[in-house]
């Protein structure tokens, strides 16, 4: 868990001065705000949930989350960060409403739809 912590520190610290709308003040990241990140900020915050969810693979006791989190890291292990960044942004095309969503539950909306079992 410590290291799921310090992951979500570098997740935020990677996106604070980046958008004014970001700021300590938000409690997540909305799809919104992330549509609103330029290309490169959205390959870093992505790439931030990324590493966050393959750290915590270890962490997990529950057979189905540790299911979910093995397939969803053999579906995006081998992209790059702009891949990864262009496969949650076509996730993110699809319907206007996920921009409501916070981005933690876009992500992995988007491994479950387009990843396979």
């Amino acid at each position: 868990m410590k290291r799921l912590a310090i992951a979500a520190v570098f997740a935020a610290a990677a996106l604070s001065g980046t958008n004014a709308s970001l700021g300590a003040e938000s409690s997540f990241v909305d799809g919104d705000a992330y549509l609103k990140l330029s290309s490169d900020q959205r390959t870093t915050y992505i790439m931030g949930v990324s590493d966050m969810m393959e750290r915590m693979t270890s962490a997990v006791d529950n057979a189905e989350e540790t299911a979910f989190l093995d397939r969803a890291h053999r579906c995006t292990d081998k992209m790059t960060g702009v891949q990864l960044r262009d496969f949650i942004d076509a996730y993110m095309a699809a319907d206007p409403a996920y921009r409501g969503y916070g981005m933690a539950s876009n992500y992995r909306a988007a491994l479950n739809e387009k990843c396979p079992a």
